[in-house]
This record gives C-alpha cells, structure tokens and sequence, in this order.
C-alpha cells in the first residue's frame, strides 16, 4: 500500500536514511506554497519514515480532507484543495509524477 508523506528538505531520505522504494516530488519547483518542502510516496510496507515526516489522509480515508490537514496550503500549487482527500491528492499528484497513482 502507497503512503504518502509531506517532508522538509532537510529530512529527505539519503544514503544514510533507508525508507526503503520511494519517489518525491519537490513542491518548491512548483511554486511559493510548498517551498522547502517535498511530497514523498513509501512503496514499501514494512519500512517506518522519520517521525519528521508528516503523513498525508490516508487513500482510503473518504471523509479526512486536506482542509483538516496541518500542511494543506503546501499543495496548493499543484491543484490540491481544501476538499481533497488522500485519494483525490494522489490523483493529482500522479499528473506530476506516475509512480503516486494511487
């Protein structure tokens, strides 16, 4: 199952922090909102991210959105709204990157 994360910069995985198979989009090169910040999707289920790392609603959550989430306005800039959930973000961001089809 795909998990998608909000991460600053400086806690992206490296060759010193091992999350296993991932792919991210850097939301700074998209615009003002998401600056300093990256999406990141974990395809490995036995692998725990840094506490740093800030999880996004669940795919198969209906009824979290993204309004109710700590770091909505980072999306923005890639299409993602208020009324998004985990589904809907996934949805948008596969338009970046096809590695987050949900």
């Amino acid at each position: 199952m795909k998990r998608y994360y909000i991460v600053p910069d400086a806690h992206m995985p490296s060759g010193e922090l091992n999350v296993g198979h991932w792919h991210g989009i850097d939301l700074g090169s998209h615009g003002p909102a998401g600056a300093g910040h990256h999406v990141v999707v974990l395809l490995d289920d036995h692998v725990e991210p840094p506490d740093t790392w800030v999880p996004l609603p669940h795919l198969y959550d209906a009824r979290t959105t993204m309004g109710k989430h700590a770091h909505r306005g980072k999306l923005t800039d890639v299409g993602v709204t208020d009324g998004h959930t985990g589904y809907d973000v996934a949805n948008a961001l596969h338009k970046i990157h096809p590695m987050f089809r949900p």
